[in-house]
């Protein structure tokens, strides 16, 4: 298999190496593909956490503006459930789609932040739905490569 990939993404995955030419990309021959992706069941778990953590929130009449801190009435729907997710996860990991989210614990990390930020806010009335493939995920992380770079305030 022959895979390009951009200079700017390897300089971003690869900090520690310096680049001395000014390419605008690499081929790599014979390259194997690493599926390092969410898996399926990851991603099904995700919205199926986002729909659970909407439908409490509007069981108990929590609406987006208990949580963002904002005066505009949102209804918490999994749409907007899943709009802070990728908030916080833009801010914790500097990835902007949910699908670039990775096997190795990255997923946990956004989520224990999250339940943090949502039991803080509606004073322990709403938490996180348990994560259905949490224990799956963490089980074969060895180690998780967090951005170096200064990553910023997430601002809900």
């Amino acid at each position: 298999m022959k895979v390009r990939i951009p200079i700017e993404q390897l300089k971003k995955r690869f900090p520690e190496f310096e680049f001395q030419h000014n390419l605008e990309s690499v081929i790599f021959n014979n390259a194997e593909k690493i599926d390092n992706k969410r898996s399926n069941s990851q991603n099904n778990s995700l919205h199926l956490m986002f729909q659970q953590l909407s439908d409490e929130c509007l069981e108990k009449g929590v609406e987006m503006r208990d949580i963002v801190k904002d005066d505009l009435p949102i209804e918490c729907t999994p749409e907007n459930i899943k709009w802070l997710w990728k908030k916080l996860q833009k801010a914790l990991l500097k990835i902007e789609s949910t699908t670039q989210l990775t096997k190795d614990g990255q997923i946990d990390l956004v989520y224990r932040n999250f339940n943090k930020i949502l039991i803080e806010r509606t004073n322990g009335e709403i938490s996180l739905p348990p994560f259905p493939c949490l224990k799956e995920q963490i089980k074969d992380a060895d180690r998780i490569d967090y951005p170096t770079e200064k990553l910023g305030k997430c601002k809900f």
